[in-house]
């Protein structure tokens, strides 16, 4: 990567004494010393000896100390003293680009570095606002950003959709008070400004999103018909102002918000995406003002995007990032769902220009049911049986239950977070999957997932609580007592230690009040701490603009959608989505309407600036070659559990080597490991060698491949 580097005159002229010119004589000249910035930020360049090196001007000419742009640009840089009129510079690779640094400079109106729910949201807002031409920057080949890994529940407050299905007494007011209430447990702190600016905006959000569409969507109703409903997998609202519209292309896209937000970017001309382009580093001109980006494009190509308003910067938050996370996060032994280009290194970038993160207020909000990927261990999806709302029970590792499965989920996940491992059992028996079959409010997951053949080999079952122990470790004496407690608890029909209660209520979770079966068999599916998104980021003021510690703003700069500090401790249902969609459709307003910016910023690193360290690649490197001696040649087939069903592939053997490798059935995430799948069978094929790295982005999905490989490798009798 070029660096960008800015060199500013300062108010007065010094006289330099002599120097030396190439054919040995010598003169004395008037020059301007210099100020130096690289990448917005001012340094000073050092001799050999340590000491400061001056940086002037003269003849329209800036000079620089050689070794210091060596050490710079990372090139080598050798001086001979028997040639000293001479200077070799070593290590620069690829054509020199052009006076300005960068292989291509592109300009637009507005630049925005995310097309995420946030990002694409800006974009049609700046469009509605009069831009006539916007650029997005995207790092992946596809739209949607955290969009891709959600159902995408909506939420907002006065909303049409409410005023359709009669239900015209829910108040902005309300909605900041649930939202301010929720985000301030467990000692969270909210941006009160923020939340009040979202409750009055979310509802205008979900009425855009109605006329451009969303209306021709089916929505899950309840049992009024009412399409503004109370979500029972998040803290149930004062008011009914949920929503949860299906994407109508089920195989392409998860959330219906995505999808439709596709569907009107579509229509735009003046939005222009680059895709498999990332944003490394903000610029700011010679005004302190941050007004365009380096990024670096799918062939390397060095870019410079400037941009006439400012910088949006709508990258998300970090839950893809496990040394980010594990950095400032408390939980115990979470695992997260999200995309691994969720890194963070957008906080960063606003970091280097002096954005602020106040890491005492970075939360990490997560789900009591994440179901861990057995090939890549910390990582995993939202799934549970909910067998536990039907009769069954949540177990510890010792044998223990340790909450009241029926109590609103950020008590279970505070309890499920203290647990050994930070895991749990789903533990349940023939008779509950019946009870949970005979309940629609919670077999969703159930019927989607562990109905199947790929869900039901993640479900432990044993004949008996001792082929239990065997199985997980967890002790069959502890567990018979514990099992025997809950079923006197039952039969008693009143409240135990815990608080669970065994009589009917208007609880939701409390479904069905039920035994377990102690004769047996039993099942479990463990299921851990699921970090699927990140609250806490960068810090911004009303107008939505980045600001540095003492509140600043720094002119050009704004940021919109997971990466900035708004919630609090926990999120409210259908925020993640809104929420994004909200904050940056007010960007792109806020961004178009701004007045003249103010001058003479002085960018800095943050005090508090994330270590580089956090971003450092591991290399992923699958398979094993000893599997390649021996091949009987023939066509052998083997299958793998995939992301959202079976990966089934056939390998066929000639001479002893792998001929040709064919996906025969997959359902991978399209835009990721559907991608990944169209690579990796020539890259096996073409080197005769299953010792490959992982596609980057798609490591799940290269993990799987490659085990099906190595399956159809061992049937031909690789060894």
């Amino acid at each position: 990567m070029r660096k960008r580097i800015t060199a500013l005159a300062l108010a007065f002229v010094m006289v330099l004494g002599t120097v030396a010119l190439a054919t040995g004589t010598e003169k004395t000249i008037p020059v301007t010393p210099m100020e130096l910035t690289v990448n917005g930020q001012t340094v000073t360049p050092k001799k050999s000896d340590g000491t400061p090196a001056e940086v002037f001007a003269y003849d329209g000419a800036t000079y620089v100390p050689l070794r210091y742009l060596s050490e710079l640009l990372g090139v080598q840089v050798d001086w001979s003293a028997e040639s000293a009129g001479v200077a070799k510079l070593e290590g620069v690779s690829g054509p020199l680009a052009g006076a300005d640094g960068y292989d291509r400079t592109v300009s637009a109106e507005l630049v925005i570095v995310g097309a995420g729910g946030a990002g694409i949201s800006a974009a049609l807002s700046a469009v509605e606002n009069g831009a006539k031409k916007v650029i997005i920057l995207e790092k992946t080949g596809k739209t949607g950003g955290a969009l891709n890994t959600t159902a995408g529940t909506l939420s907002g407050a006065r909303t049409v959709i409410q005023e359709l299905d009669g239900l015209t007494e829910d108040t902005y007011e309300s909605y900041y008070e649930d939202l301010m209430e929720e985000g301030s447990k467990d000692g969270g702190i909210p941006t009160d400004y923020l939340l009040k600016l979202y409750s009055r905006e979310a509802g205008n959000s979900i009425d855009w999103l109605w006329k451009n569409g969303l209306s021709e969507y089916e929505f899950q109703e309840d049992a009024e018909g009412h399409k503004a409903v109370f979500a029972p997998e998040h803290t149930l609202y004062s008011y009914p102002r949920s929503y949860k519209p299906k994407a109508m292309d089920g195989k392409t896209y998860k959330s219906a918000a995505a999808e439709l937000l596709d569907r009107m970017l579509s229509k735009q001309s003046a939005i222009e995406i680059l895709f498999d382009t990332e944003a490394r580093h903000l610029i700011c001109n010679d005004k302190g003002q941050v007004m365009a980006v380096e990024a670096v494009g799918a062939n390397g190509e060095s870019l410079l995007l400037e941009s006439g308003r400012g910088i949006l910067m709508a990258t998300g938050g970090f839950s893809g990032n496990p040394a980010l996370v594990a950095a400032y996060s408390p939980l115990n032994g979470s695992v997260t769902g999200n995309l691994p280009t969720t890194d963070g290194w957008g906080l960063r970038m606003m970091q280097e220009v002096g954005g602020y993160v106040n890491t005492d207020r970075m939360y990490f909000p997560f789900n009591p049911f994440g179901l861990e990927n057995k090939s890549l261990p910390g990582t995993g999806r939202i799934m549970s049986t909910k067998t536990y709302f039907c009769g069954g029970v949540l177990i510890n590792q010792e044998g223990k239950r340790f909450v009241d499965e029926t109590s609103v989920p950020v008590d279970r996940q505070n309890a499920l977070a203290k647990q050994t491992e930070g895991k749990q059992y789903e533990f349940f028996t023939d008779n509950v999957v019946e009870n949970l079959l005979g309940c629609n409010t919670h077999n969703g997951m159930w019927k989607m997932y562990f109905a199947t053949d790929t869900g039901k080999a993640d479900i432990i079952k044993a004949d008996t609580l001792e082929e239990f122990e065997t199985l997980t470790g967890v002790p069959a004496n502890t567990l018979r007592a514990t099992l025997e407690s809950y079923n006197a608890c039952v039969t008693a029909k009143g409240t135990d230690e815990l608080g669970r209660t065994y009589v009917p209520t208007d609880n939701i979770y409390n479904a069905v009040i039920d035994t377990i079966d102690m004769k047996g068999p039993f099942y479990a599916v463990v299921t851990k701490c699921m970090n699927n998104n990140t609250l806490g980021g960068i810090s911004v003021n009303e107008s939505l603009q980045v600001i540095t510690q003492d509140g600043t703003a720094i002119p050009g700069l704004y940021a919109a959608g997971e990466c900035v500090a708004v919630w609090g401790r926990w999120l409210s249902g259908g925020c993640g989505v809104n929420g994004a969609i909200t904050f940056g459709r007010l960007a792109g307003r806020f961004m178009m309407e701004a007045g003249p910016m103010a001058e003479g910023y002085k960018p800095q690193n943050a005090a508090n600036i994330f270590p580089l360290s956090l971003w450092e690649k591991k290399t992923e490197t699958l398979g094993n070659d000893s599997l390649l001696k021996g091949l009987k040649d023939g066509t052998y087939e083997a299958s793998v559990n995939g992301q959202e069903g079976i990966m089934r592939l056939q390998v066929e053997i000639q001479g002893g080597k792998i001929a040709a490798i064919t996906v025969l059935e997959q359902h991978e995430t399209p835009s990721i490991g559907a991608e990944a799948l169209k690579v990796l069978p020539a890259k096996v094929a073409q080197g005769n060698s299953i010792e490959i790295e992982a596609v980057s982005g798609a490591t799940l999905t290269s993990i799987r491949f490659m085990d099906a490989v190595s399956d159809c490798l061992r049937q031909a009798g690789g060894k």
